[in-house]
């Protein structure tokens, strides 16, 4: 638990995103993060026009663990195009909150 002198307390999820409009080269692949804090373990999932994203070729997902209730979710997007432009959430959840931070994508030619 998250607490000091034996005492504990929930932490409901917290996220900061350093990047919240980004501007990729098209045909190039763009990194997303959202920095979590939240206790107990949270679900973190990123989501895109209502649609939870998963593991694919186009969508890399990646968790980075800080300590026990901080960690760094990562969404990796490949071969950007106009198509992937638009409004991306990751989302973290727990038995106190659901939270959700915004990073928007905008493919640019260079």
């Amino acid at each position: 638990c998250v607490g000091v002198f034996g005492v504990c307390f929930l932490v409901p999820p917290l996220i900061s995103v350093q990047n919240q409009h980004v501007a990729a080269a098209v045909n190039r692949s763009t990194l997303f993060e959202c920095e979590v804090e939240a206790f107990p373990y949270a679900i973190h999932y990123w989501e895109r026009e209502g649609d939870i994203i998963e593991n694919s070729d186009k969508y890399s997902i990646t968790r980075i663990d800080v300590s026990n209730y901080k960690f760094i979710m990562q969404l990796n997007i490949s071969s950007v195009n106009d198509a992937d432009n638009g409004t991306y959430y990751c989302v973290s959840k727990n038995d106190e909150a659901i939270v959700a931070g915004n990073i928007t994508l905008y493919s640019k030619y260079f």
